[in-house]
Order: C-alpha cells, then structure tokens, then sequence
C-alpha cells in the first residue's frame, strides 16, 4: 500500500463519520483531530513540476503532517467534502478537509456551516451587509443566509487533502 492511500485510509478510520446510519438521519458525529502521535512521513526535497531536474539522492528530512496542517489541534476537525460545489477551489468530493474552529471567519475563506438543517461547505461573500455562501462551480447558485434562516459557521477551512489514485 503506498504513503499517500495509507494516510487517507487512517484519516478515514480516525476522524470522519462514525457511519452511514449518521448520514441517513442527518446528524454528524465529528471529530477533534488527535495530534498527540506525530504522523511522520519522509520529505524527499522539491520536485519539479515544470521543467525536469536532477532527483536527489537523499531524503531530506521528515516532516509532521499534523504541524504542517493543524495550527489549533484542540479546535480543529476533519470534514469529508461530498459534491462538486467547490471544484474551481480544488476541492472535489471525497476530498479530506482540515476545518478550524478558532480562525475568525473572512471575505473569501472557505468555511464549513450549519444552514437550516443542512451540513455545506462554501465560500463566505458579503455584498452589501448580506452573507452569501458561494459556491466556486457554475452549475450551483449563491445561498443568500438572512434573518429568517437558523445559521452557524462551524469553522475555516485551511487546508484540504486529496487521493489522486484510489486503490
């Protein structure tokens, strides 16, 4: 099994939905993300996404996913994203989202929220003293959030992980 399906595969088991069975009733059984175990994985140096480079020989160094992604372990959590609303942020569905609860919410971040009984993730745009949630895909329309709806920002995302090849 390779790194990155082994890392997915644990996100997966550790932190995401306790099963289907919460998904039919509409409740979400979330998370605190874990940091007290380093997650380490070997960091082979840069590569060249351009024009090709002599590889290393070496590995560089190692580096903690959990201190690269997580800046406030005890408020952080982990999302599953489920649709294609985000496509044109680089979030797909099934992507693992890294959503944190103590950043405070502004033009543009991409923010997991609670909107009349109804789990979404979308961009936060305000026009005019509204809040819109926006989606970044044409096929989908901005959700305008007013007085009347029951609304609640759950927390920023900051940081989103994606399997390239499932197995």
């Amino acid at each position: 099994m390779n790194v990155s399906q082994s890392l997915y595969d644990f996100l997966l088991r550790s932190f995401v939905l306790e099963g289907e069975e919460d998904m039919k009733t509409n409740t979400i059984k979330v998370h605190p993300i874990d940091v007290a175990q380093e997650l380490l994985l070997p960091c082979m140096g840069k590569v060249n996404a351009g024009f090709t480079s002599p590889a290393r020989d070496y590995i560089a160094e190692t580096v903690d996913l959990n201190k690269l992604l997580i800046r406030h372990p005890s408020s952080s959590f982990v999302w599953i994203a489920d649709g294609e609303c985000l496509n044109g942020s680089g979030i797909t569905d099934k992507d693992i989202l890294i959503v944190d609860r103590l950043i405070e919410p502004k033009e543009g971040d991409i923010a997991v929220c609670y909107l009349d009984g109804e789990w979404t993730v979308k961009k936060l745009h305000v026009e005019n003293d509204t809040l819109f949630l926006m989606p970044d895909n044409d096929e989908f329309t901005p959700i305008k959030v007013t007085e009347e709806n029951s609304f609640l920002i759950f927390g920023i995302v900051t940081s989103s992980i994606k399997t390239h090849r499932r197995v």
